[in-house]
């Protein structure tokens, strides 16, 4: 057994709910433009999502529904590692269904991200 491993740990919830916090649902890339750009000024945001989230399609409905303005999208669902090098990191959990004690940053490429970062970090600088 791998260190720290808890063989007692409880199994994740895989389809966990949640009560809305108020306020109403809205839908489509047009309606999630509106609210990030409500006021027109210069904003960073940043979007999560499990792996199964299709980040390519989000990134450009969102261009789509921004029109011309000025967006830069930094990904960094492209510095994860390959998926064998995750599965060897997640202690032969390849679906990460237990509580996994590690980090976050243990299934990314620490090179990548730090590229992604800077490349963000300028366009910030840059205003663009």
């Amino acid at each position: 057994m791998p260190p720290g491993h808890d063989d007692t740990a409880q199994i994740a919830d895989s389809a966990p709910g949640y009560p809305l916090a108020g306020g109403s649902l809205a839908a489509g890339y047009g309606a999630l433009a509106a609210r990030l750009w409500a006021d027109g000024a210069p904003h960073v945001w940043r979007i999560d999502g499990m792996t199964g989230v299709d980040f390519g399609a989000l990134e450009r409905g969102l261009q789509r529904a921004f029109g011309g303005a000025s967006v830069r999208f930094f990904r960094a669902d492209m510095a994860r590692l390959p998926d064998e090098a995750s599965r060897a990191r997640l202690d032969g959990d390849p679906e990460f269904g237990r509580l996994y004690r590690g980090a976050l940053a243990d299934v990314f490429d620490p090179a990548a991200l730090a590229h992604i970062a800077q490349a963000a970090r300028q366009a910030v600088a840059d205003g663009r």
